[in-house]
């Protein structure tokens, strides 16, 4: 683990969207503080934005995507409750090792720690779509800790960095200060994890959306291959509405690598180039179907999203492809998703043709 990469990995995704949150989010827990107790819901409204926005963190650089962009929707707790579960946890099992009048004071606050060293493998767990029974479940916590290596202890001592420096800090500096500083010690925290997680993708047996490896892939599938001159003739099929005609001349391109999802992006990205979108939907259904056979389902999830938020439509799936679509939204925790998947099973009941 090289100490230079390392510590990129936790200060360079620390510009844009988590500045502009914490510029938004410190002079209102200012305002929530001078309130009193008439301010603890938005102080709570306000801790949950952090932690959620910190999760996503994790989850997109995992991906090998960009730092999220900030919206009220996506930084709501409720729009992805997974987050909370962890530090609900650790919250609730500090809660009764201080009540409990049996528990010495010693055996609490190894429990404590032992909660707080595990805290990143389940948030790690819950992330890369995994349900909350495994990410609350020891060995898988312990795979993960073992899986990241050295670099899981980097994030542990860096966490513990954090916590006595905002400790120090506290009592000397000014409160919205130490509010600024803990939520950029929190973002830091969730890009080293998720980038750490996507270094070490191969030794946690994971398939991110976005990797390098995948890039080459891409490029080897479409080498000595002449598509270029294949798009433009299908583009200009397309352009005097011989639809038809253009769709058989994909389906026998796409066929020289039936199970391969690489050509049906390509195609389907100059679809949308072209304006074609009814054309670039009948591609994301292929493309679709392809990786959820692949059983890449999370990649499946975000190209089915991608769709419906620019307006397309999922053209015909089979049963069974969908209810694995649904399945993986729901484990993922995009219930709207999950739902709207669900929602299509009585109507698209015929196998894809």
């Amino acid at each position: 683990m090289a100490l230079r990469e390392f510590a990129y990995d936790a200060i360079g995704p620390l510009r844009g969207p988590p500045l502009y949150l914490v510029l938004v989010v410190t002079p209102l827990t200012g305002l929530a503080n001078a309130a009193g107790m008439f301010g603890v819901p938005l102080l709570a409204i306000l801790a949950g934005w952090i932690w959620s926005y910190a999760f996503l963190i994790v989850e997109s650089l995992a991906e090998g995507q960009d730092v999220p962009v900030v919206s009220i929707e996506r930084t709501n707790p409720w729009h992805e409750p997974r987050a909370l579960a962890p530090p609900l946890l650790v919250l609730g099992a500090g809660w009764v090792a201080s009540v409990g009048g049996g528990v010495s004071q010693s055996v609490a606050a190894i429990a404590a720690i032992v909660l707080a060293a595990l805290l990143p493998a389940s948030v790690a767990l819950l992330a890369t779509g995994c349900g909350l029974g495994r990410a609350l479940w020891p060995p898988a916590l312990l795979s993960v800790a073992g899986g990241l290596g050295l670099r899981y202890v980097g994030i542990l001592l860096v966490g513990s960095l954090y916590g006595t420096a905002l400790g120090l800090l506290g009592p000397r500096a000014p409160s919205l200060l130490v509010v600024a500083a803990g939520q950029l010690a929190l973002y830091s925290l969730g890009a080293l994890l998720g980038r750490s997680l996507h270094r070490r993708r191969e030794a946690l047996e994971l398939d991110p959306i976005a990797a390098p490896e995948r890039a080459h892939d891409r490029t080897a599938a479409l080498a000595g291959q002449d598509a270029e001159r294949l798009a433009t003739e299908m583009y200009g099929l397309l352009r005097v509405r011989r639809d038809t005609e253009a769709w058989s001349l994909a389906e026998d391109w796409l066929a020289l690598a039936p199970a391969d999802p690489t050509p049906c992006r390509w195609l389907r990205d100059r679809a949308l180039a072209w304006g074609e979108a009814r054309f670039a939907d009948r591609l994301d259904a292929e493309l679709v179907a392809r990786l959820v056979s692949a059983r890449r389902l999370g990649e499946a999830v975000a190209t089915v999203e991608a769709c419906w938020s620019r307006g397309g439509t999922l053209a015909s799936q089979s049963a069974p492809t969908l209810a694995a679509l649904a399945s993986a939204a729901t484990r993922m925790g995009h219930s709207s998703t999950a739902s709207r998947l669900a929602a299509l099973l009585p109507v698209l009941d015929t196998p894809r043709s």
